[in-house]
């Protein structure tokens, strides 16, 4: 195989099992070693001399005596990234390997409704399997109450709590659309416990009940 010497960039035959050995060839000792011959030189930043490699002598341009001359000496010529695009939401100035801005981040901002409240219940339905078919009509409905107090409706419970319907999924048509699904006033916050019950008709609830009752028929 025919290959270059990088000392004297002479062409020369080599095996190919030995061309994929190394990255650098040479026709014979007397160019290796010269390759391996130092010279010398000055520090880039302190002009202290040094002795580098050939090989790295023509390879860099700048050379350093150590690495805290090699950091002050690029920290000056190529400073660091500057803040040089906008925010897309606030239209702040940020680095360029950002898109959104930390405080637009940090309130959630930059997240976009991926729901189309025009679109049926159906079609959000035929979107996952059968044993979570309201997977996406839920998770649109917590998105809605995020801005609630997450307080329960009935006990006053704030450790955790769920969205529930208060008319139910299953008796909405196919044909009826996400929002009218999850319009506000069809959903509420409840603690577990409580949700158990209003889901199983053991608890009656309504907006106006100021004092909520068991159900009379449980």
């Amino acid at each position: 195989m025919l290959v270059t010497c990088h000392q004297c960039h002479k062409k020369f035959d080599k095996l190919p099992k030995d061309v994929k050995r190394c990255k650098r060839h040479f026709c014979d000792i007397s160019c290796f070693e010269e390759s391996r011959s130092r010279i010398k030189t000055q520090c880039a930043k302190c002009n202290k001399p040094i002795s580098v490699t050939r090989y790295r002598f023509k390879s860099s341009k700048n050379h350093f005596c150590d690495r805290s001359c090699s950091i002050s000496y690029h920290n000056k010529h190529s400073p660091k990234r500057k803040r040089s695009r906008k925010c897309k939401t606030c239209s702040s100035k940020i680095l360029n390997t950002y898109t959104y801005c930390p405080q637009c981040i940090e309130q959630k901002r930059h997240i976009k409704n991926p729901f189309d409240e025009t679109r049926s219940l159906a079609h959000y339905i035929s979107l996952c399997s059968n044993s979570n078919r309201y997977r996406y009509v839920r998770e649109h409905a917590r998105k809605k109450t995020n801005l609630r107090p997450q307080v329960c409706s009935i006990c006053g419970y704030d450790k955790h709590v769920e969205t529930c319907h208060i008319k139910a999924i299953t008796d909405f048509l196919p044909t009826a659309t996400i929002a009218e699904v999850n319009a506000n006033d069809n959903l509420i916050l409840f603690c577990r416990n409580c949700h158990w019950e209003f889901d199983h008709k053991l608890l009656h609830w309504a907006p106006w009940d100021s004092n909520p009752q068991p159900n009379d028929s449980a």
